[in-house]
């Protein structure tokens, strides 16, 4: 199944461009973050050529999934037995990839976008597995990412700690981006996406091989924009993304102690 990553740093609008993807029928999920929460830990499981540790492995991914704050509907638990049984090969990328292609597939969807930013680490392991799959790299202003973030409930709060943070993810997907090629990586600016939505998409689901719909402009307002919300502030763009309060936030943030 063809698999589309969203790289880049958090609070850039991933969650706002997932729910505009998910209006044009492809599988996106919340992120569980599987592949980094997951890997720094990896080699606690040990041989995985070893069915208990392989099983156990297994387990957890589908539990960290299914205990995510915002479910995968409409899947409520997953069959471990499917899930071991569909990965090519006993690896965390495998079982990945096994998850969101029983969520696409009990939504009907023959494609999946993972908004997991920091897939740009895994870049390898993704491209060996999925067979050459396509990247967005989703961007914004740093002066807004940063504001972002001391509001947020996750990541630093210093504006030089997530600036630092920043800088190193954008030196990442660029030179992604230039070592993948145009027909592999595709960059958004968040600030281009909610002042000009229509055309930013259209450009976009050229390069995804896909239909546009109007679907996609009023995907903030589905079920899961107004669930993301309501678990915490991380889906806050959601509710109104084409408003001016949600760009150059910063420019009024200076005027404090912020900066």
């Amino acid at each position: 199944m063809q698999g589309v990553f969203i790289i880049g740093e958090q609070r850039s609008g991933s969650n706002l461009l997932r729910i505009m993807l998910a209006g044009g029928g492809l599988a996106a999920p919340h992120p569980a973050h599987v592949l980094s929460r997951l890997s720094p830990i990896l080699q606690s499981y040990g041989d995985l050529s070893r069915v208990p540790n392989w099983l156990q492995l297994v387990e957890d991914c589908c539990q960290l999934v299914e205990r995510n704050p915002i479910p995968w509907s409409p899947l409520k638990e997953f069959d471990r037995g499917d899930i071991a049984n569909r990965c090519r090969e006993r690896s965390l990328v495998a079982i990945f990839g096994a998850l969101m292609d029983t969520y696409a597939e009990a939504n009907d969807a023959t494609a999946w976008v993972c908004k997991s930013m920091g897939a740009v680490n895994f870049v390898d392991e993704l491209d060996a597995y999925f067979d050459n799959p396509k990247y967005i790299y989703l961007y914004r202003d740093a002066r807004d990412v940063t504001l972002s973030f001391t509001k947020a409930v996750v990541g630093e709060k210093h504006p030089y700690h997530i600036a630092r943070r920043w800088a190193a993810r954008q030196r990442s997907c660029i030179a992604e981006r230039e070592r993948l090629g145009a027909d592999r990586v595709h960059s958004v600016s968040y600030e281009e996406l909610t002042a000009n939505p229509s055309w930013v998409l259209k450009d976009l689901c050229e390069f995804l091989e896909i239909p546009f719909t109007d679907e996609m402009l009023r995907g903030h307002e589905s079920k899961d924009a107004v669930s993301a919300v309501k678990k915490s502030n991380s889906g806050r763009t959601s509710i109104n993304p084409f408003s001016r309060p949600t760009l150059a936030n910063f420019s009024v943030a200076s005027t404090g102690n912020l900066f």
